[in-house]
């Protein structure tokens, strides 16, 4: 009975390890943003860059507006669920995007914009060690 439950036991502690995955990583999440309006010649505005601890599962608020929860940690990567949703084109701005997950590599920027055409902010974001 011993040797069973000693083995129900290590299983179950795979499974979680396995399915729970990481709850954090080595490194931050660095984010700085950039509000812009085609209203007065297309000019942009700086916002501070701000430094996050990669948790599983915390929300945060960067710049009072952009709201996220990190919902997955890999090795080299986090993925995060965002309050509103966000274009991450290539190819400009898509303004029908419904789109609230997004995965965040090491050493490469993601660039996320409100899906607007007339005033709005760009978020970049980049893991860091």
């Amino acid at each position: 009975m011993k040797k069973l439950f000693g083995l129900v036991a290590i299983l179950v502690l795979i499974t979680c390890t396995v399915a729970c995955g990481k709850t954090s990583l080595e490194g931050k999440l660095v984010i700085r943003g950039t509000s812009w309006s085609g209203w007065n010649g297309g000019n942009s505005y700086k916002i501070d860059n701000e430094e996050f601890a990669i948790l599983k599962g915390k929300e945060y608020t960067y710049n009072n507006d952009f709201k996220f929860e990190i919902i997955k940690i890999n090795d080299d990567s986090v993925v995060i669920k965002t309050k509103d949703a966000y274009s991450d084109s290539e190819n400009g701005i898509d303004l029908h995007t419904t789109k609230t997950k997004f995965t965040i590599t090491y050493e490469k920027e993601l660039k996320l914009a409100t899906p607007t055409m007339d005033v709005g902010t760009s978020y970049y974001l980049i893991l860091e060690k």
